[in-house]
């Protein structure tokens, strides 16, 4: 684009921002290399180094400040005839009479090896962990580009939500595999497991990464699924309930529905008292016979 709008209208193009607005597959055969390419088409595909503006920047930040203030505390004694600052004459008296066993020496000794392994590993390391190296392009080796994990990812779960009977699905994309969690409403669990590790290993092959990613399926199903074929199982049938007993038993029998017998005529059951007739404390029976008779 550059060297296209150069030649167009004549100015020098230095930076040339492009912003994708959709994507579209293509359907047409890839092209053959031409025979004089510079070099082959296959080789391992690289992540590009992140730049880490951040950590750069906090040590140079630091290692000037650190050297400023000694440079100007040195310059200011062999120049100026001053005193050295108390801060140096301290951490030298300090440096004296503390030795490699002390605990505080121990501790800064600690801190500093573990962030200059922060930094070894800062400069040794690619970075850019949330990309995806892509295939180089047939014939431009230099044309490098990277996909971001996230897109991956969902393109992937855009697929497998396609699938027949398939709900609440989750990608989680890596380096090296794609973990897909999803929940089975209705359907086959073979059939349909199968059909998403196709429809993910499709989706992986059209991204056109230098790795291959592999698909790693976990289906689980929904408190409500059947297997296919199974009617569901019919409801318990509920007995009827009792009829409601009746005032008196049949002109045959000596019981009522309960099985107690009936009292007889003019008399009451012997555990049944009433409430009004129970006697106060004021007004007790001297004979037991009398209070019988009465009550009956």
């Amino acid at each position: 684009m550059a060297e296209r709008v150069a030649e167009l209208s004549g100015l020098t193009v230095r930076a040339a921002t492009v912003r994708v607005q959709s994507l579209a597959p293509d359907r047409s055969p890839a092209p053959q290399p031409p025979p004089d390419a510079d070099g082959p088409t296959g080789g391992r595909a690289r992540r590009p180094w992140s730049a880490r503006p951040l950590p750069a920047a906090l040590v140079a930040l630091v290692g000037a400040a650190a050297s400023g203030a000694l440079l100007y505390d040195v310059l200011s004694v062999h120049l100026a005839d001053r005193r050295p600052a108390t801060w140096r004459t301290g951490t030298v008296d300090w440096l004296a009479t503390h030795g490699p066993g002390d605990t505080a020496v121990v501790a800064g000794g600690a801190v500093a090896a573990v962030l200059g392994a922060w930094l070894l590993c800062l400069a040794l390391t690619p970075g850019l962990r949330g990309v995806l190296p892509m295939a180089p392009v047939p014939g431009h080796r230099r044309q490098r580009a990277v996909l971001d994990r996230t897109a991956a990812a969902e393109l992937v779960r855009d697929t497998a939500s396609a699938v027949p009977g398939v709900t609440h699905v989750r990608v989680r994309c890596g380096r090296r595999r794609v973990r897909l969690r999803a929940h089975l409403a209705f359907g086959d669990r073979a059939t349909t497991r199968a059909a998403l590790r196709t429809a993910a290993g499709t989706a992986l092959a059209g991204l056109g990464l230098a790795r291959p990613l592999r698909p790693r399926v976990a289906l689980r199903t929904e408190p409500h699924w059947r297997p296919p074929g199974t009617d569901p199982a019919p409801a318990a049938p509920t007995a009827p309930p009792p009829p409601a007993p009746t005032g008196g038993a049949g002109p045959d029998s000596g019981t009522d529905r309960a099985g107690t017998p009936e009292p007889e005529p003019g008399t009451r059951p012997p555990d049944a008292t009433a409430p009004s007739e129970a006697p106060s404390g004021d007004e007790t029976p001297d004979d037991p016979t009398t209070a019988k008779e009465t009550d009956s």
